[in-house]
């Protein structure tokens, strides 16, 4: 059954229900029935929704009665020849056409109306074999249990029955990446291994036939330290140190920037911060569950180079507590207002889809997703809800809430209102294939492998583009997050390719992003003397990708970037948990969270003037800027011989590179100056000269330069 035999399948479903068909529509919704499956099932539900709205309208108590009804109906004995089927119809429409022009608006039409449901509703129920025996599952929702008492005998732990034992902090053990616990079943990808040099010849095979088409020159090729920086960026969320820079910028190496880059995807930096990256995509910046313990999730997957088709099963079928899951905090953090913004999230994240106005209304921008399909979306998360724990430590008093995500067995759908007040039902499914409303049947389970389905699928196709955006600074769509017909792509083969390749791959992350940093794009400066006008994505034209486009900082780089700056490990950035408490507390300055339907998350770090004043005189950059206490600062300071050394190794630790002829001169001639002003209210030189190049470091840290990647 297709989606236009669908609709029009509930369109006359709800005129029956509704009073208002003639005869050649009653026979049309006769033969839709009798010719498909699906199309029976399909009729049964809206009966039963009306049936229940009928229910409610009459005064008669819990709707989930008539569901009851309908259970015990489809348990009496063998049913019928399937030729009995036609006979509810036709009466059907002939008693509906009685009822009052209002339909359910009088009494009258109300009672009529129920037992017509009712009775087409046994008999659909001994007509079709499949319907389940089992009593219908809870109302959508997550529900909560409190565990408010800790038994003597099991000092510091509750176990409630159904979810795993919780431990409190420093009796929990770690979930291994290659032996996940609670986080559902891995689908294995195909392995069929693509020629590295294969997928870069096609990406530089596709955009120069883009060039060329378009008559566009691409930029030259980025210097040493312009490129040094912006992949060190890209995969460690830094920029390189004073040592890795002058190694780099030193070595007469032909093969230089390939051993940079084999070293950072084969280090630690390379998983740590993709898992920040990550995490902040799929929770947010200031979430309320463990994002400790799903960054510790991702980062062991990317480490081992899981295919990135189990990691995104583990977060959409998590079960337990997200302390001892990491996975689980995906879903707990967004399993409020009736799994809304669950569905939200994992539509936009995962599979680059932004649903959250289909689920009103038919939006003219995503026609490919109506409002009956986000509800059925959203009905695959309707077997799961949040159980509560509180544990107290007898030992230290300690208590804390515990979160964990609990699969019932059930049969409940997403209970949803149209635009013209219509109280419809949907039932699990994805993209037109049905899940088997089951209670014995995992949906999350069975929507992850639907998501996951086919070369082309979805969230194989999402996450190539937000690499690529990642990577290039735009992905081949203006809003990496909204795929879909209605999105115009950039470069529509290169995309479907890399998507076929990165299934065919095994979903081999690793493999995709050095693929695309060992493409001439990548190489490319974000220097030119003109921006094409066919080239220029901030004001809405399609990326061609003949320059690197500037990307302004993530707060995490800002934060990390000062740090290196002034001289700190790029391994203590993810692995101190003094820098981890830091950074967290600097980064929260700038963002809140406004826990509606999407889950929003408002930031100021958009170049705004709280940002600013922060970066200028926060406590971060006064800190690494102050002459009694900061430590590269100080260095330069005594170590350094000439004055242009010094300035050469402020700028080298800042921008990553050395400063030109003509600013190094013009940086000279102000520090004279500046020396001999404070020299004339009888400061001594030596610390008038230790101010100025306090100035120099504070002015690089703040420049536009030192903020924008390259």
């Amino acid at each position: 059954m297709n989606s236009a035999t669908r609709l029009e399948l509930l369109s006359l479903v709800d005129g029956l229900c509704e009073g208002d068909l003639s005869d050649s529509q009653c026979a049309r919704l006769e033969e839709l029935v009798l010719a498909d499956a699906a199309a029976r099932r399909l009729y049964v539900r809206g009966i039963q929704l009306h049936g229940q709205l009928a229910w409610d309208a009459a005064g008669l108590g819990d709707r989930e009665q008539l569901f009851e009804l309908e259970l015990q109906a489809a348990s009496w004995g063998e049913p019928p020849n399937i030729g009995t089927f036609a006979a509810p119809l036709p009466s059907a429409c002939r008693s509906t056409e009685n009822t009052t022009n209002n339909g359910l608006s009088s009494a009258t039409g109300r009672w009529r109306m129920l037992w017509g449901s009712i009775a087409a509703l046994v008999l659909c129920a001994l007509t079709i074999h499949w319907w389940p025996t089992a009593s219908s599952g809870p109302l959508p929702g997550p529900q909560h249990v409190v565990v408010d008492q800790v038994p003597p005998e099991a000092p510091g732990e509750v176990v409630s029955p159904g979810i795993p034992s919780v431990r409190l902090p420093g009796e929990r053990t770690h979930v291994d990446a290659a032996e996940p616990t609670d986080i559902g079943p891995i689908i294995d990808p195909p392995d069929v291994r693509i020629p590295q040099q294969s997928l870069v010849a096609l990406i530089d095979r596709e955009i120069q036939a883009n060039w060329q088409a378009n008559g566009i020159t691409p930029a030259a090729r980025a210097e040493d330290a312009e490129w040094l920086r912006r992949v060190h960026l890209d995969l460690a969320g830094r920029i390189p140190t004073i040592a890795e820079a002058e190694r780099f910028l030193h070595s007469d190496s032909q093969d230089k920037r390939q051993q940079v880059l084999d070293r950072l995807l084969d280090g630690d930096e390379f998983p740590a911060y993709l898992s920040l990256v990550w995490s902040n995509l799929l929770v947010g910046r200031r979430p309320e569950v463990n994002v400790d313990a799903l960054r510790g999730y991702l980062e062991r997957q990317f480490a081992a180079n899981r295919p990135w088709s189990e990691v995104v099963t583990h977060l959409v079928t998590a079960t337990g507590d997200g302390d001892s899951n990491g996975a689980a905090n995906f879903l707990l953090a967004h399993f409020n207002n009736e799994a809304v913004p669950a569905t939200a999230f994992t539509a936009r994240v995962l599979l680059g889809r932004q649903l959250h106005c289909s689920q009103c209304h038919q939006h003219p921008a995503i026609a490919s997703w109506d409002q009956d399909e986000f509800w059925q979306f959203n009905a695959c998360f309707q077997q799961t809800r949040i159980e509560e724990q509180l544990l107290v430590d007898q030992e230290t008093g300690e208590r804390r809430r515990v979160r964990s995500l609990v699969d019932e067995p059930g049969v409940a759908g997403s209970y949803y209102e149209t635009l013209r007040g219509v109280m419809k039902v949907a039932y699990p499914g994805y993209r037109g294939e049905e899940i088997p409303l089951s209670p014995e049947v995992n949906r999350r389970e069975q929507l992850a492998q639907l998501m996951l389905s086919g070369d082309e699928n979805d969230v194989a196709r999402a996450f190539v583009n937000r690499m690529w955006e990642h990577l290039l600074g735009h992905g081949f769509t203006l809003q990496v997050d909204d795929l879909g017909p209605h999105a115009p792509v950039s470069h529509p083969e290169l995309f479907n390719e890399l998507t076929r390749r990165f299934v065919a791959s095994g979903y081999d992350v690793r493999e995709l992003v050095t693929a695309i940093c060992q493409s001439e794009a990548y190489q490319l400066s974000s220097q030119t003397e003109s921006v094409p006008e066919l080239d220029d994505p901030d004001r809405g034209t399609l990326p061609l990708f003949s320059r690197a486009y500037l990307k302004r900082l993530s707060p995490e780089q800002m934060f990390h970037s000062v740090l290196v700056a002034s001289g700190a490990r790029g391994l203590d950035l993810y692995h101190s948990r003094d820098l981890l408490d830091l950074r967290q507390s600097w980064i929260e300055q700038f963002f809140s969270t406004d826990e509606t339907e999407e889950n929003t998350e408002l930031t100021t770090f958009d170049g705004s003037l709280p940002q600013a004043l922060t970066l200028m005189n926060g406590e971060l950059v006064r800190d690494v800027t102050d002459l009694d206490s900061a430590e590269f600062l100080g260095s330069v300071i005594r170590e350094s011989d000439s004055d242009v050394e010094k300035i050469r190794r402020i700028c080298l630790a800042t921008l990553s590179r050395y400063p030109t002829t003509s600013e190094l001169n013009s940086i000279r001639q102000l520090l004279r100056g500046y020396v001999r002003q404070r020299s004339e209210r009888s400061v001594p030189p030596r610390i008038a000269a230790a101010e100025g190049l306090s100035d120099l470091y504070w002015a690089y840290l703040n420049s536009a330069e030192f903020s924008v990647n390259h």
